[in-house]
């Protein structure tokens, strides 16, 4: 089978980033969780509380935003005025990766989260990844710089609550907040849809031997496409490397997997080719789902996209 793709990578092996910062915390708290009629008018400074324990203070709506991430891309360009963004991440333009990439390329600035690159354009906050090197925090922060680290994006309502957060600090939570709204509509037309079936698929995610189990985006997706996540009723947490020979004991309904622009077919072959899933009845009968990778490993509001096409080509086979 192929290896992970390289996001996915990043997203399970955060913790072995040589130079960053993974020390464990708590869950972040702050104003912006609060329903939207108590916060938007909060005046400036705001205040955001990271995971680390760390506290960054917003004196005013910030005027050059950074976005060395790829989900704060898909959130600024949803609802943040365009002459509010300095920059948005390389990564943003890369369609395997980034729901926003036609958008992204349109753009003028594009940084990566080496410091010199944020730097050169001159932003009042910046946006990174909650494992970016200790030596970038240090560098690009300091002054009238804020630095943003924002974390949790392993369920729906996490998700939500990171971009409750951007709106909070740029001074858009009415926007945010809006996005939020059109996300739980969207998701509740797929889970309406999807119970006319009147059956519940058994579906694993599978990326190169790595499966989605409980605790993940995935598995916190399938509840609204009619189907159930069959490497946490086995007992996975997170992602894990799993053989396939235990996938074909599993036997699950159907396989979704991800996949790059145009890829689906090279991805279908090498799945066929393995001597283990190539017997399970579920390939031999091809009910493989295809995603796209920028909308399977979304952290932004983009994900809901990908639960929409596994739920549409679950209804196209009908029952499991």
């Amino acid at each position: 089978m192929t290896r992970p793709s390289p996001l996915l990578l990043l997203l399970l092996a955060g913790s072995l980033w040589p130079g960053c910062d993974r020390a464990a915390g708590a869950a972040a708290k702050g104003r912006w969780l609060l329903p939207l009629e108590e916060r938007q008018g909060d005046p400036f400074p705001r205040t955001f509380l990271d995971q680390y324990g760390g506290e960054i203070v917003v004196p005013a709506p910030p005027q050059r935003i950074a976005s060395a991430t790829v989900f704060t891309d898909a959130v600024l360009l949803d609802f943040c005025p365009r002459d509010r963004i300095a920059a948005l991440s390389a990564k943003s333009k890369e369609s395997e990766f980034s729901p926003v990439a036609k958008e992204s390329q349109g753009f003028p600035n594009h940084i990566t989260a080496d410091p010199e690159s944020i730097l050169w354009v001159n932003p009042d906050l910046v946006f990174l990844s909650s494992f970016s090197a200790r030596s970038t925090l240090r560098l690009v922060g300091g002054g009238r710089r804020q630095v943003v680290r924002l974390h949790e994006f392993d369920t729906l309502v996490a998700i939500q609550n990171n971009i409750r957060a951007v709106g909070y600090l740029l001074d858009l939570d009415s926007s945010a907040e809006a996005r939020v709204a059109d996300m739980n509509t969207w998701l509740g037309r797929i889970q309406r849809e999807s119970k006319s079936r009147g059956a519940v698929w058994r579906v694993v995610s599978w990326s190169g031997g790595y499966v989605a189990g409980a605790g993940t985006i995935f598995d916190s997706l399938l509840p609204y496409c009619g189907a159930s996540n069959l490497a946490s009723e086995k007992g996975t947490n997170g992602h894990k490397a799993v053989a396939a020979e235990r996938i074909l004991d599993w036997n699950p309904d159907a396989l979704v997997v991800g996949v790059r622009p145009g890829g689906e077919e090279a991805v279908r072959k090498l799945i066929k080719q393995s001597a283990a899933l190539r017997l399970l009845p579920a390939v031999q009968k091809d009910r493989i789902v295809f995603v796209p990778n920028a909308l399977l490993l979304s952290t932004s509001h983009h994900l809901v996209g990908a639960a929409e096409v596994i739920a549409k080509q679950l209804d196209k086979w009908g029952k499991p």
